[in-house]
């Protein structure tokens, strides 16, 4: 004759209770460290197409110099973005410019856009090759 007996339901103890919840914080943690990493990715991002922006927009105004003196040098030192591009005056700009043949009659001109960030000095960078004559 087969029996059964039939166990009394036991609680949960002490330790199982504290390992759960201190895998769920554990598990909070890295959900919270994972969405921190990712804000501040996007943050840097915004800052670097804001520095894109505003390089883009000083070779435009370099493009419409160059129009009329193709030859003037662009070289110069760095220096403030105008406030209107950069209200918060966050940016620093440098325009160089070399001839990419022995004709002179291809420039290339050089933007570089710097600021400073938590993690050190950054730079962001656009060139644009104009022939003479166009």
């Amino acid at each position: 004759m087969n029996s059964f007996t039939i166990k009394s339901p036991r609680g949960i103890n002490l330790l199982e209770l504290i390992l759960a919840i201190a895998l769920c914080g554990m598990a909070l943690l890295a959900v919270i460290g994972v969405q921190w990493r990712h804000h501040k990715a996007l943050q840097k991002d915004e800052v670097r197409l804001e520095a894109r922006a505003v390089a883009s927009s000083i070779l435009d105004q370099v493009e419409v110099e160059l129009r009329t003196n193709f030859d003037g040098v662009y070289a110069i030192g760095l220096g403030p973005v105008s406030p209107d591009l950069d209200p918060e005056g966050r940016f620093q700009f440098l325009i160089a410019e070399n001839y990419d043949d022995l004709q002179g009659n291809l420039k290339r001109e050089q933007v570089e856009i710097h600021w400073d960030s938590p993690q050190g000095p950054r730079k962001e960078v656009l060139w644009c090759v104009y022939l003479r004559g166009e």
